[in-house]
């Protein structure tokens, strides 16, 4: 098992028979640590617990392991080789809001505290932590990030089923005008046809027209349900207040 306590940024594992089985968490955490001892303890934990747990020993590898998978969760120290934590944060967070990033840092730095927040760091964990600590951390931002998951399943899931409608709808809403354009124009293509009943036919067929028109307009809503790149995932954006100068999605 590993002990309630860190010193010295490690934790101290030690071996214990009969020790309880840890209550299991889903997620995949990407642990950025090079303190190798550190970070195989911290795999350690993390693994005991039911995650999926990759590490990186340098900030540059830590990004390919991030492209190659992203995580649910990063747990993010400052000082790395290669590219440091700063550089790895402000990469990912160019295009992705949503990993969840848990940064290692020192006690009493406080200034690395905000710059963390400024560059999109979810939480901080200060060295030396407890092993405890770290997991209730992990297993909420895990959590978070699973709900936002879920979120974009149920919006997908609506759109999805918006869509299935308007095309189930679309050839009987629009064979009804295009029915009354098309028949009355052959009736006034009828020689026999007097002026008076061309006209009413004509309005009747403007009519149509217009009915034709708006349904056009409604089904044209369709395209201002698109998807966008969040956090290196396809999002449906709900949102219809389009700029008008924007090309919607094909």
């Amino acid at each position: 098992m590993v002990e309630q306590s860190m010193a010295g940024g490690r934790v101290r594992a030690t071996g214990q028979r009969g020790a309880a089985v840890p209550e299991l968490y889903s997620g995949r955490v990407l642990v950025v640590e090079d303190d190798r001892m550190l970070a195989e303890l911290i795999c350690q934990l993390l693994d005991r617990s039911g995650f999926a747990v990759r590490t990186a020993h340098d900030g540059e590898r830590a990004l390919s392991l991030y492209r190659e998978e992203p995580p649910d969760c990063i747990v993010l120290d400052v000082l790395l080789p290669r590219l440091d934590g700063w550089g790895v944060l402000r990469t990912i967070r160019a295009s992705d809001h949503l990993t969840q990033v848990i940064v290692l840092t020192e006690l009493g730095s406080a200034e690395r505290r905000v710059e963390g927040l400024e560059l999109g760091a979810d939480d901080y964990l200060p060295k030396p932590f407890a092993p405890g600590e770290l997991l209730a951390r992990v297993r909420a931002r895990t959590s978070a990030r699973q709900r936002i998951r879920e979120l974009q399943v149920a919006k997908d899931s609506a759109v999805r089923d918006v869509v299935r409608r308007y095309a189930e709808t679309i050839p009987h809403e629009l064979n009804q005008p295009l029915s009354i354009i098309v028949g009355y124009g052959e009736l006034m293509q009828d020689v026999r046809t007097t002026p008076g009943e061309m006209r009413e036919m004509a309005a009747t067929m403007v009519e149509a027209g217009k009915e034709l028109a708006e349904l056009v307009k409604k089904f044209g809503q369709l395209r201002q349900f698109r998807a966008r790149r969040f956090g290196g995932a396809d999002m449906v954006d709900l949102n219809v207040d389009l700029d008008p100068n924007e090309e919607p999605a094909r």
